[in-house]
């Protein structure tokens, strides 16, 4: 069966063709029939035949080592030597006829690299039949040869397979990747893919947020949240109150007029931040004030007994 492959015309890549025989033979022992059934009506592969071995499938998993089991039909008629038909429905066809090749040793230089929207769906079909031990040494080769793609769509197939193979370094990885490339509505743009959505909400918490994380403002406003805005405004706090440009107050008013000009400076009414007192711009011109407050009250006179400034 291997003519339904032209695994030299694309090397080391596999890609989705028309299964030309209705039932796709994996092994030469082959004594069960699998029938993998989509529930995506819009799929050009919704269901798919494949010959497997009963015992290579029952060594990779205890999944199908339950499904082979004399107490089951499949298991019963298996052992008289029929070939039993089982049906595994809401099963994605192609991710399972790529978990089945490799299981079975079939063309799998064909399977050198998937992409990532074909690499979630094995690993969902592989967490579903608990082969991803099986899966193991091809794992980390998958993930090495989609590293680099910057894609938010395919940056979202590639958590979903590192979430169903229960890979915690890819799971870290590419949720970082997730972070540095998303923008604002990533959401939105996972909501239109069906295979993302199954992702728990804990592992899409890394969305790009809706709130400052300096602010704690629920919504990111433009010209007050950046520090590039705050550092503008700050100045601009300090020539309101005569402090800035530095050298000519620092030069010409007394310790008291300055610190006076420090205190005015909090109650600066241009910063329009929503954020009110947990805006940063405002915890630090509140500091600044309440720092020249202490500083004046602090300040001691000589002291006869040591002839020093207290």
């Amino acid at each position: 069966m291997g003519e339904m492959y032209d695994s030299k015309a694309v090397p080391g890549s596999w890609t989705e063709e028309p299964v030309q025989d209705p039932t796709m033979r994996l092994h030469p022992d082959a004594d069960a029939i699998l029938v993998v059934e989509s529930n995506d009506t819009a799929s050009e592969n919704p269901r798919k035949k494949f010959l497997v071995s009963s015992a290579v499938l029952s060594a990779a998993s205890d999944y199908f080592r339950s499904l082979f089991q004399s107490e089951f039909k499949g298991g019963a008629e298996t052992r008289l030597g029929d070939c039993p038909t089982i049906v595994m429905s809401e099963d994605d066809p192609v991710g399972m006829q790529i978990l089945l090749a490799i299981l079975h040793y079939y063309n799998l230089e064909v399977y050198d690299t998937l992409d990532p929207k074909t690499l979630a769906a094995v690993a969902i079909c592989s967490d579903r039949c608990d082969c991803t031990r099986a899966l193991r040494p091809w794992i980390s080769q998958w993930f090495g040869k989609v590293s680099a793609t910057a894609d938010v769509d395919e940056l979202g197939f590639l958590l979903v397979a590192a979430h169903f193979f229960h890979s915690a370094d890819h799971l870290n990885d590419v949720s970082a990747r997730c972070v540095r490339h998303a923008r604002a509505g990533l959401a939105s743009v996972w909501e239109k893919h069906p295979m993302i959505n199954i992702l728990p909400p804990e592992n899409k918490g890394f969305e790009v947020p809706k709130q400052c994380h300096l602010c704690q403002s629920s919504t990111v406003h433009e010209g007050y949240c950046t520090n590039q805005t705050r550092i503008a405004e700050y100045f601009g706090v300090l020539g309101r109150t005569g402090l800035w440009p530095s050298f000519g107050p620092f030069k010409e008013c007394t310790v008291s007029e300055l610190a006076d000009r420090l205190g005015r400076v909090k109650y600066d009414q241009q910063h329009r931040c929503e954020a009110d007192t947990q805006c940063p711009l405002r915890r630090a011109l509140e500091g600044l004030s309440h720092n020249a407050s202490r500083i004046v009250k602090d300040i001691g006179g000589i002291s006869p007994e040591k002839g020093e400034a207290a």
